[in-house]
C-alpha cells in the first residue's frame, strides 16, 4: 500500500514548501530590519516561513499514517508561533495592530483571549467564528460570557479540547450533532417557513467544497431548523433554553439577512434592512451602500441627523430617514440627542 493517500495534496504541499524555502533563502540575503521599520528581506522571509508551513501541513495530510484530525488542527498553533516570530508581537496582538483595527473593527471583533482576560464587554448577541480549539479555561470563559445572551456558532466551533471529538461540539452548542460520513458539500439550503429564516434568499450558501469532518444535527423537540445540506440532513438549527438562543451555522459562512434576523430575535437594534455596510457609536454614523437605491435608516430613538458628507444638511428630530445612495458610495451623519 503507498504511503501517500492523497497524491494531489502532496504535489500541492511540495510545491508550497518548495517556493517557501526559495523565498526564505532569498529574503537571508538581505536585512530583515523590524515589524516598524522592514527591511527588504523581512516580507520574503514572512511569506517564505507561511509557505512552508502550508506546505507541511498538506504534506502531513496527504500521508496515511497522519489520517486524522489533529493534523488540520496544529497549522493555527503553528500558524501562531510563525507570526510570533517574524513580527515580534503575539499572534494576538499581530492581529489587532494589523488587521482588526485598520479595518474600524477594533471595538466590535475581539479574539478569545480577550474574553478569557475580561476585555470583552456584554453583548446580546456572540457570533464565533474559526474556533475549532478551545481550552477548558476558554470554555469557561465562553460560558459565562454567553450566559443569557445568543451564542451564533459556526463550522467546527470547539470540536478540538484535549483532543478532536463531536462531544466537544455537541456540548458547547447544546445540540445533538453527528459526523455526517462520506463527502458532502457544506452548502446549506435555507428552511421554508423558519421564523429565522424570513426573508432570506432561498439560494444554499455555505462552501461549495466538501469538508471532512461535517456534521449533521439531530432533529429533536424544540429545535427550530434553519436550513438542510444537499442530502437532507440538517446543517443550521436554533434551541432556545434557559432564556437563551443558541444557533449552529455548519458551514463557513451566512447569509446577512439571517443573521440580521438573529439580532432582532436577540433584542438587537438593526439600523437597516438592506445588505449594506454600516457603522456607528451613538454619536456619529457611516453607511456605505452595497448597492444602488435607497436607503432608510432606523434609529433606536429620536435624534437630531446631521449630514456632513457629501453634502451637508440638516435631516431634523427623526426616528427614521430615508436617502438615495449609489453603490459603492459612503456618507457620514451626526446624530445629536437634544
Amino acid at each position: 500500500m503507498s504511503l501517500i493517500r492523497n497524491p494531489k495534496d502532496f504535489g500541492s504541499g511540495c510545491l508550497f514548501a518548495g517556493f517557501g524555502l526559495v523565498a526564505v533563502v532569498l529574503g537571508a540575503t538581505y536585512p530583515a530590519g523590524t515589524a516598524a521599520r522592514m527591511g527588504p528581506g523581512y516580507f520574503p522571509r514572512a511569506l517564505g516561513l507561511i509557505l512552508i508551513v502550508m506546505g507541511a501541513v498538506l504534506i502531513l495530510k496527504s500521508l496515511r499514517a497522519f489520517e486524522t484530525y489533529g493534523v488540520d488542527v496544529v497549522v493555527y498553533d503553528i500558524l501562531g508561533d510563525v507570526v510570533a516570530v517574524v513580527s515580534g508581537q503575539t499572534f494576538e496582538d499581530y492581529m489587532r495592530a494589523n488587521v482588526l483595527t485598520p479595518l474600524g473593527m477594533d471595538s466590535s471583533s475581539y479574539l478569545l483571549s480577550d474574553l478569557e482576560a475580561g476585555r470583552v464587554p456584554e453583548h446580546r448577541v456572540y457570533l464565533f467564528m474559526g474556533c475549532f480549539h478551545l481550552s477548558a479555561a476558554q470554555r469557561d470563559a465562553i460560558a459565562g460570557a454567553v450566559s443569557g445572551a445568543t451564542a451564533v456558532w459556526f463550522y467546527g466551533s470547539g470540536f478540538v479540547g484535549d483532543r478532536p471529538d463531536t462531544a466537544n461540539l455537541a456540548a458547547l452548542t447544546g445540540m445533538p450533532v453527528r459526523e455526517i460520513e462520506g463527502d458532502t458539500a457544506a452548502m446549506i439550503a435555507p428552511e421554508p417557513g423558519a421564523a429565522l429564516c424570513a426573508g432570506v434568499p432561498p439560494e444554499a450558501f455555505g462552501v461549495p467544497t466538501a469538508l471532512r469532518p461535517l456534521w449533521r444535527v439531530e432533529e429533536t423537540d424544540g429545535l427550530e431548523v434553519l436550513g438542510r445540506f444537499g442530502d437532507g440532513t440538517v446543517g443550521a438549527a436554533a434551541v432556545r433554553r434557559n432564556g437563551r438562543l443558541a444557533v449552529y451555522i455548519g458551514t463557513l459562512t451566512a447569509p446577512a439577512r439571517l443573521l440580521r434576523n438573529i439580532l432582532m430575535a436577540s433584542g438587537v437594534h438593526v439600523y437597516l434592512d438592506s445588505d449594506d455596510v454600516l457603522v456607528t457609536d451613538g454619536e456619529f454614523l457611516s453607511v456605505t451602500a452595497s448597492s444602488a437605491g435607497v436607503k432608510r435608516l432606523r434609529l433606536p430613538k429620536p435624534v437630531a441627523v446631521q449630514r456632513i458628507l457629501p453634502d451637508a444638511g440638516d435631516l431634523g428630530q427623526v426616528t427614521e430617514f430615508a436617502e438615495p445612495f449609489a453603490e459603492g458610495e459612503t456618507r457620514f451623519y451626526s446624530l445629536r440627542a437634544d
